[in-house]
């Protein structure tokens, strides 16, 4: 057993790994399902199955308000948090006595969760997230190809080349590590919760400006966290012509600028290799398919999303050009069809059915200025918006 203690409203909190008596190096594997662009588990929370969020880029794990009423949670201590969007929040906190994972020998006692009010996982079929410091004693180890997660005890390092590793560059469970943009040295947390590539602070725009490229600039609409929403942001898409994390090295990298404690590395990095993380040796490991990855760039100048009502809007724009097209304007049609009603949680996890049956669809947008036309792209190769 190893226990670590933290500090909160001059409360200690006990933290334990449970191995349930063993001294041997113990291992077990579990399936994630993406569901949209989010990584789901199964877990047993105090003996109930749920389904949960695996989130390497969270610290904290986090529940539902309606599971600790399920629970009998008592929610007395309080957390400041910083979320996704680099928000400062206050958050009620409760214990969970037990979690385990499907099919493993050990389990974890006694951590700390925020409790969210608002279940912002609702659509993926989530009552709450997995954060590093359940893993903080583990070696993870992550497979894209197979769809699965394996946790080991960590009496003896990973049997990964060290070549293939790259230290922890904070102290802390956060996996922040060193990579390298065209020869500039920049810290990235490894984000299992983001489902794209790479996603830029603005801090290290600035910090690499004369080495990158300006390929736009537009008004993104701010994302969901826990801390709420974010305002409407102005973005910049750049293109890195050489990125390297470990001994991997990517080229072309398409990155936009987002508000975010620490510039993202996400779940795109699995499709081109294997991620190992010993969590306390503050190491991480990547484990390339192939050398000199070449990326591909996005498709398109303009993001969507369904609003409240059900109708498509304009979320987001990246374009050279000045088209008049401003996030919240509303597609009339698509492919000449009145555009329908839709469900907000399908779209983000599914996708926009009327926009998966042809790769280039023609939208009209009502604007300021009237009625506008853009080209959509969607790459049903890949099944991506």
């Amino acid at each position: 057993m190893i226990i670590m203690m933290k500090k909160s409203i001059c409360c200690l909190l006990l933290i334990c790994f449970s191995v349930l008596g063993y001294s041997q190096k113990l291992t077990g594997s579990f399936p994630y399902e993406m569901v949209g662009d989010k990584m789901i588990v199964n877990v047993k929370i105090n003996g109930i199955e749920k389904r949960f969020v695996f989130d390497t880029g969270a610290r904290l794990c986090s529940v539902s308000r309606e599971v600790v009423r399920e629970l009998g949670l008592q929610d007395t201590l309080v957390q400041q948090v910083v979320d996704a969007n680099n928000h400062q929040t206050e958050s009620r906190m409760v214990i969970l006595d037990n979690v385990e994972f499907s099919g493993m020998v050990m389990n974890f006692q006694g951590f700390r969760a925020l409790v969210m009010e608002n279940n912002i996982f609702e659509c993926f079929g989530a009552d709450g997230l997995i954060g590093s410091e359940l893993l903080a004693q583990t070696i993870l180890e992550i497979n894209g190809a197979e769809k699965k997660i394996t946790l080991t005890s960590a009496e003896r390092a990973p049997k990964v080349s060290l070549r293939e590793s790259c230290n922890f560059v904070k102290s802390g469970v956060m996996p922040i590590v060193e990579t390298l943009w065209d020869n500039m040295s920049v810290p990235v947390l490894f984000d299992s919760g983001f489902g794209g590539f790479l996603k830029m602070r603005p801090e290290d725009y600035e910090a690499c400006s004369s080495v990158l490229e300006v390929l736009a600039e537009g008004t993104q609409e701010g994302s969901i966290s826990i801390g709420g929403k974010a305002e409407n942001r102005l973005s910049r898409r750049v293109k890195i012509s050489s990125f390297r994390i470990c001994m991997a090295t990517f080229t072309d990298a398409v990155v936009e600028t987002a508000s975010a404690p620490y510039s993202l590395l996400g779940m795109k990095l699995l499709d081109y290799g294997k991620v190992t993380i010993d969590y306390p040796r503050m190491r991480f490991y990547y484990e390339p398919y192939g050398r000199d990855v070449k990326l591909e760039a996005p498709l398109n100048d303009y993001t969507l999303k369904v609003s409240s009502k059900g109708d498509i809007v304009v979320a987001g724009v990246w374009s050279t050009e000045t088209s008049g097209i401003q996030p919240g304007d509303e597609v009339l049609k698509i492919n000449g069809k009145p555009a329908g009603t839709y469900d907000f949680c399908e779209s983000i996890t599914t996708g926009l059915k009327d926009l998966q049956q042809r790769s280039k669809n023609v939208l009209e947008i009502k604007t300021a200025d009237g009625i506008k036309k853009v080209v959509y792209k969607y790459n049903k190769k890949k099944g991506k918006k």
